[in-house]
């Protein structure tokens, strides 16, 4: 399964990321991929879009997104998640301090490009 991929929508180029349902230890090894990923881009102000519906954190995840995040910014303009309920929307909102940008906790992809798409 291809986790990293583009879609064009609205005029715009995103970055979709699936990290939908992995275990935490899956989760934790996507992840970096994900940083190596972004960062051999050698892009700036990408709209990603990452999507962790259906995969459950622990402790060692969580630590693996913040590293993701904080190791990203430099080439992430702005970006939207995916599957952040229930106490993944507390976790979200702890992660959202941490890595000081601009994201948003979204239901959709649908709902994602249209609050990246904004000015």
């Amino acid at each position: 399964m291809e986790r990293f991929r583009w879609i064009e929508a609205k005029g715009n180029k995103f970055l979709y990321i699936d990290f939908s349902n992995l275990k935490p230890d899956e989760l934790v090894k996507e992840v970096e991929k994900g940083i190596e990923f972004i960062k051999g881009l050698g892009e700036k102000e990408i709209l990603m879009i990452s999507d962790t519906s259906n995969s459950p954190t622990n402790p060692k995840s969580f630590a693996a997104v913040k590293r993701f995040g904080n190791e990203t910014n430099a080439y992430v303009k702005r970006s939207a998640t995916i599957g952040a309920k229930g106490i993944k929307r507390f976790s979200f909102r702890i992660y959202k301090i941490f890595i000081k940008r601009d994201i948003e906790a979204v239901d959709s992809i649908e709902e994602a490009i249209e609050w990246l798409s904004r000015d």
